[in-house]
């Protein structure tokens, strides 16, 4: 519910039309209620033949990737974000993977949805835990032990009250502080209502974590709402970054937002930045940090330490 109103979903299967079985009917109603689900919307959508098609091989990607957590096909690769003006490392962000038999290393947050589908939602969270403070603490004594870990926080994670005695539990576990970590949300968790998450941002906070909203593109209004969280960061992506330099009113719409999120103590970073003229922009508008990847994709640990040793990082 937003704003008093309240969104219903539904998925329909007409009797005799689509079966004259009660359980076949419910069976179908529920796929087309997961093709609604899975775009997001909110409606009604009535069953159709290649819906139940498409709900059978959503079944078998998400069995696929059970199968795989089982096996042990899932890894943790690394990419650093270094500051454009310095080429200094500023975070490490945490990837992880899936050894895909057709695709290949593929990122698991490509199918964040399934990972919830096949009943794994909370394991995944504790593998991911485990491996990225394990590699942490093994990274203390290094040159590069300094940089926080940057790891995203998917919607149920986020609304679930054991995140932060389990992330604290972990810390502990691995002699870990907090602020050697940076969680990422993702804007669309916070745009709904943000005051009920802030109990739960106040309690990560109480154990250091840095916490950032990520992917942020548009959206200036938004700040208005957040201004009580005890956020830390800004994290610009694509949108108004991609035509600022040449649109005026874009490159306007991007000055207010950065001077809007200084004013009530957010600092500004932008990500992924390869364009010397949105550089320069950047520069001038004085966003915080001004970043891009220093690797086409994520490597696993051993090819991030040989990338991290080379000779002007540190």
């Amino acid at each position: 519910m937003a704003g008093g109103t309240l969104a219903a979903t539904a998925g329909i299967a007409l009797y005799p039309t689509h079966d004259a079985d009660s359980g076949e009917l419910i069976a179908r109603a529920n796929a087309a209620l997961d093709a609604v689900s899975a775009k997001g919307e909110t409606g009604f959508r009535f069953y159709t033949g290649e819906l139940e098609l498409q709900a059978s091989e959503r079944h078998d990607r998400t069995a696929s990737l059970f199968r795989a957590f089982q096996d042990g096909k899932f890894e943790m690769h690394y990419r650093v974000e270094v500051e454009c003006r310095t080429q200094r490392p500023e975070v490490i962000r945490c990837v992880p993977t899936w050894r895909h038999p057709e695709r290949g290393v593929v990122p698991v947050n490509d199918y964040q949805p399934l990972v919830a589908e096949a009943g794994m939602l909370d394991k995944f969270f504790d593998w991911v835990l485990a491996v990225v403070c394990r590699q942490k603490a093994s990274w203390r004594d290094r040159e590069w032990g300094y940089l926080p870990l940057a790891l995203e926080i998917a919607a149920p994670q986020l609304l679930d009250s054991r995140l932060a005695p389990r992330i604290a539990r972990a810390l502990s576990e691995y002699e870990l502080e907090g602020r050697e970590f940076e969680l990422h949300f993702s804007k669309d968790m916070l745009q709904a209502d943000p005051e009920s998450l802030a109990p739960m941002l106040l309690e990560l906070k109480a154990h250091g974590l840095q916490l950032t909203v990520d992917g942020f593109s548009v959206g200036a209004q938004l700040l208005e709402n957040w201004r009580s969280l005890p956020l830390d960061n800004l994290s610009l992506e694509d949108g108004i970054l991609s035509s600022a330099p040449k649109n005026h009113a874009d490159r306007l719409l991007l000055t207010a937002l950065i001077s809007l999120a200084h004013g009530i103590g957010l600092k500004v970073n932008a990500s992924n930045i390869d364009s010397e003229e949105l550089h320069g922009l950047l520069r001038r508008l004085q966003c915080d940090g001004i970043r891009r990847y220093r690797s086409d994709s994520a490597l696993p640990p051993r090819k991030l330490e040989g990338l991290l040793r080379r000779r002007g990082l540190f």
